[in-house]
């Protein structure tokens, strides 16, 4: 604590303290450098979103790479509507039918011309999410922006955060592209999970 007068004030070093204390901001900081790396070998911005409850994502981390600037604006703490974004429609594909309605609602906003608006739609690319393990946004939530979210699951198998790839439309250029690049999104999530989503300390 420091004295000023007759009045004390959190000291910075017990500010530092209760920061690193807060699961949330202690995972940000613990798996930062690692994320940071992802960014600079896909050369575009890399997010992480932890899952908060049974239907919501919070980005938690958002890196970008340092060899050049990117477009892409700050996105930590955001939230997107679920199926608008690549990482709520990746959390969409765990959860039940009627839960997926009952977050959605009746209606789907309209983010962009691109973005699905009707259930039928969304049960479909909910399935298709399902088989490939993956999920993707084409200019679905802004215009010329792609992105690409795989999960992050602990070692019973459940999605707990996940890991997703933001970039401007046109720098994914063809097929090969846009493989390599969630390839190095799968494998970044496979690390992220034993690192620090181990259901026991011996798998750590």
């Amino acid at each position: 604590m420091d004295r000023q007068g007759n009045t004390y004030s959190l000291g910075w070093d017990l500010a530092r303290i209760a920061r690193d204390v807060d699961p949330t901001i202690g995972l940000a900081n613990r798996a930062r450098p690692f994320v940071a790396s992802l960014a600079d070998q896909l050369g575009e911005t890399v997010t992480m979103s932890l899952r908060q409850g049974q239907h919501d994502l919070e980005i938690i981390l958002q890196e970008s790479p340092r060899t050049f600037a990117v477009t892409v604006s700050d996105l930590t703490g955001l939230k997107w509507p679920h199926h608008a974004s690549a990482t709520g429609k990746l959390l969409l594909a765990q959860l039940e039918p009627h839960q997926v309605r009952q977050i959605t609602g009746d209606s789907l906003e309209e983010m962009t011309p691109r973005t699905i608006t009707d259930h039928e739609t969304l049960a479909r690319e909910i399935e298709k999410i399902k088989r490939q393990g993956w999920a993707e946004t084409d200019e679905e939530l802004e215009d010329d922006i792609y992105s690409v979210a795989v999960p992050i699951t602990n070692s019973l198998g459940h999605m707990v955060a996940a890991l997703a790839l933001v970039v401007p439309k046109h720098r994914i250029t063809d097929a090969r592209t846009q493989e390599q690049k969630l390839n190095v999104l799968l494998n970044g999530a496979a690390v992220l999970r034993d690192r620090f989503f181990s259901a026991t300390p011996e798998e750590r």
